[in-house]
């Protein structure tokens, strides 16, 4: 039994790889792309970029509605019936995203009055035509995973991203404005919706004849509770950018959106584990095997805080080289504003997000939830702009977080009815903690011995000694497990019999 376990655990894992190796690839070749536009515009110009897009962002997230993840819950329930599924999103979703262009191209002064300069105003019209674009073309990442070809999803990510970045970089590069950048935004949604629908179309056939508007209610009836739950949740997440942008001139947000940035590889790995986990949790919990759930559950939170925990340290002690070696020193003022953003690292280990969606019962909790923390989000961020200016904005907007993750934290540990061990809890807490910590001095030293080896170097330089440290102390203080050493070494071994095999380097027999 503890091996077929090891076999299905190496299988979870490999497909969450398998979608977060695609993310990191596209990430690496995306990463380039606020770096150069940095250099390419001014503060104030980077400003106003930072604050379209985030427009452009907060419209994707907020009008998704989570109807796009019903696939996950309907497709595997009804497979006679994916096309209709499929088919359903896109109404939905092309028709929300239109009406949002029309009233964009007509009132933009609904967006423009958000801030506190009106530069914005004629951009307005372009980002109304990049959101249905960007809105129905999400379904081309869902699909795959839901029918289970999470190899075919890699592929479409990363050739998504790759699209995107080489399409806005370009247009960067080549005019240098953001009238340009957005252009290139809309281009790369049509090309976007026109694969998608080439895929559609190969896979079921004439898919847009299948229209099926019972079970659109049922798609919508299963989603919306999570979906406004959500839409508050991202109004919640987003507020502070739009205060601050109300607050303060672009060339002052572009300072607060540098001090605010994510580290994007961890957005990845949480986002590839996040769609594995749905389905996944969503099986177990149809099955009313709610310890499963927990143990899956909780064998990621460990996980994930194997690497966000080390991921807190080296962020917290390298903060100012990373900020001027990616954003040059005009950015410096972001210092202490990425250095309290971060901690919210912290809080994303506990990927609650999965167990929520998986349950029935909590269709309501994140709308109940973000109607009580959203009035006190805004109350908190504006006594902190005007208590501490940024500085209080980012610190309020943390602490309403660890509010949220404690709140939500106490919810699912009633619905699993888990039962912590608070001894068994703290050791690996104190495990995981200890060898980052002690990896972190290793990269003090090498900080202190090495002064003059500038930003770039220093940053690279640090890293090599802090991920050194960091890998032997996990394993010698013991905060990797000898179940997790296993299932590495199986998934280490499945992969080089699989790249063998493909090479052609393996016999039949093995």
């Amino acid at each position: 039994m503890s091996g077929e376990k090891g076999e299905t655990n190496v299988g979870f894992t490999i497909r969450a790889a398998t979608l977060a190796a695609a993310n990191v690839i596209a990430l690496v070749m995306s990463f380039l792309l606020p770096l150069i536009i940095v250099r390419k515009l001014s503060r104030a110009d980077f400003g106003l970029y930072k604050q379209a897009f985030q427009v452009l962002a907060t419209m994707v997230a907020v009008l998704s509605l989570h109807v796009s993840t019903s696939a996950y819950y309907f497709m595997p329930r009804q497979p006679e019936k994916k096309a209709q599924v499929v088919f359903n999103v896109i109404v939905f979703y092309a028709g929300l995203g239109v009406l949002i262009a029309i009233l964009f191209a007509i009132f933009p002064g609904i967006v423009s009055g958000i801030f506190k300069t009106d530069e914005i105003r004629g951009l307005v019209p372009l980002i109304g035509l990049a959101v249905p674009l960007w809105l129905t073309s999400t379904l081309l990442d869902v699909v795959p995973v839901a029918d289970r070809q999470v190899k075919l999803a890699a592929v479409f990510i990363l050739s998504s991203q790759v699209l995107k970045t080489g399409m806005l970089l370009a247009a960067a590069l080549a005019f240098g404005t953001l009238t340009s950048i957005l252009v290139a935004a809309i281009v790369y949604g049509g090309l976007q919706c026109t694969v998608m629908t080439l895929y559609l179309r190969k896979k079921y056939g004439a898919f847009w004849r299948h229209f099926d508007g019972r079970l659109l209610k049922a798609q919508l009836v299963n989603s919306l509770p999570y979906g406004a739950g959500a839409l508050l949740f991202n109004l919640q997440d987003d507020l502070h950018n739009y205060m601050v942008s109300h607050y303060f001139d672009a060339a002052m947000f572009a300072v607060y959106s540098v001090g605010c940035f994510d580290l994007p590889l961890l957005n990845v790995l949480l986002d590839s584990v996040g769609r594995i986990l749905i389905p996944e949790l969503a099986g177990l919990e149809l099955a009313g095997d709610y310890k499963a759930v927990a143990a899956v559950w909780l064998s990621w939170v460990r996980r994930l805080a194997l690497m966000f925990v080390p991921a807190y340290a080296y962020l917290l002690l390298m903060r100012r080289e990373f900020i001027i070696a990616l954003f040059t020193p005009q950015y410096a003022a972001a210092v202490p504003l990425f250095a309290i953003n971060i901690s919210t690292i912290l809080l994303r280990v506990f990927i609650a997000g999965p167990v929520l969606r998986a349950f029935s019962r909590f269709r309501y909790f994140r709308l109940r939830l973000s109607l009580i923390l959203l009035p006190l989000s805004w109350l908190s961020i504006y006594a902190g702009i005007k208590i501490g200016g940024t500085i209080g904005a980012i610190a309020a907007v943390v602490l309403v977080q660890v509010l949220d993750t404690a709140i939500t934290l106490g919810v699912i540990s009633r619905a699993l009815t888990l039962s912590f061990r608070p001894g068994a809890t703290a050791s690996w807490i104190a495990r995981i903690s200890i060898a980052a910590g002690g990896a972190a001095l290793c990269g003090y030293a090498f900080k202190t011995m090495f002064p003059d080896l500038g930003n770039l170097a220093g940053l690279v330089g640090s890293a090599v000694v802090f991920g050194i440290a960091y890998s032997g102390l996990a394993f010698l203080s013991g905060a990797v497990t000898h179940s997790e050493r296993t299932e590495l070494l199986l998934l280490l071994r499945r992969l080089y019999r699989s790249g063998y095999s493909k090479l052609g380097l393996l016999s039949a027999e093995g």
